[in-house]
């Protein structure tokens, strides 16, 4: 009597297997929309926050540093709204990327898109209003705060761009749109 094969079908219409990129393209997106939102909620805790709270954390001459070059409470609660509008887009097309739907796929196009301008805007924004605070920060670490942070939003920009270039370029590959044109919905 011949032996089955372990890897043979059950039967002989064995349906076609789904590729496993876009689960685990889905899963990417769906963990990193859940820590982007988790950043964003925390970085509302300091809306508002006076030199003194400051000063409680960081010591009273960080504190007062910090106090004095923080932006505007306006401009953070809608800097936390749109990236929190975007985490969402993240999270809810990496779901439907996990499903086989291509509105999945077209929604984390658009997300990539979308959250390249903002980096790119919101990098520029938090510079130029760091800029106009520079003295006291210069006074503690002179001549070399000015190099550190350019390497440091240099490093920053790169990991925040990393992910939604690296979407465009997959998403971009034949072989993955004639994938995506056979799903539904």
């Amino acid at each position: 009597m011949p032996e089955a094969r372990l890897d043979a079908p059950l039967s002989g219409n064995a349906a076609p297997s789904r590729p496993a990129w876009p689960r685990i393209l889905g899963t990417l997106g769906v963990i990193l929309a859940a820590i982007i939102a988790v950043d964003q909620l925390d970085d509302l805790r300091v809306v508002g926050w006076t030199v003194e709270d400051w000063s409680s954390v960081l010591g009273p001459e960080l504190g007062a540093l910090v106090a004095a070059s923080m932006p505007p409470a306006l401009a953070t609660i809608l800097s936390v709204a749109v990236t929190l509008a975007l985490a969402l887009m993240l999270g809810s097309g990496g779901l439907q990327l996990r499903r086989y739907h291509k509105r999945g796929a077209q929604r984390l196009v658009t997300w990539a898109w979308l959250a390249i301008v903002w980096t790119v805007a919101s990098t520029g924004g938090g510079l130029w209003w760091f800029s106009r605070t520079t003295t006291g920060i210069n006074t503690l670490a002179p001549g070399g705060w000015t190099e550190a942070a350019v390497l440091g939003v240099l490093v920053a920009l790169g990991l925040m761009l990393a992910f939604p270039v690296f979407v465009l370029l997959w998403m971009n590959r034949s072989d993955v749109q004639s994938e995506v044109a056979r799903w539904g919905y």
